[in-house]
């Protein structure tokens, strides 16, 4: 095709790599839009400026996830895939447990 892979990854790597930070940018938009409607509901920011501050907040989570992007994909490098999987999912795992104890 148009692209030289290194030896081992082939182009469904790259293809799914892409598709997961697809859905990482989906799920960072929908988390930001909802994000909008509980700034005025539950925190008390007036309507006119839920929009700038759910907008700046989308912004620090794009801020975070490109460069860990970059960073995950080094670790991945380093120790396999395997390890990193698993440990991010165990993170995400407490994150979302811990998330329904402070609503």
């Amino acid at each position: 095709m148009f692209v030289n892979l290194k030896a081992g990854v082939s182009r469904t790597n790259l293809i799914s790599f892409f598709l997961l930070t697809f859905v990482v940018c989906i799920v960072l938009y929908i988390k930001t839009s909802i994000t909008a409607y509980l700034l005025v509901a539950d925190y008390g920011v007036s309507q006119h400026d839920s929009g700038k501050v759910a907008g700046r907040i989308g912004l620090y989570c794009t801020l975070c996830v490109l460069p860990s992007e970059f960073l995950f994909g080094a670790l991945m490098d380093i120790t396999g895939r395997k390890i990193p999987v698993i440990v991010g999912m165990i993170i995400t795992s407490c994150a979302l447990i811990l998330m329904t104890q402070f609503d």
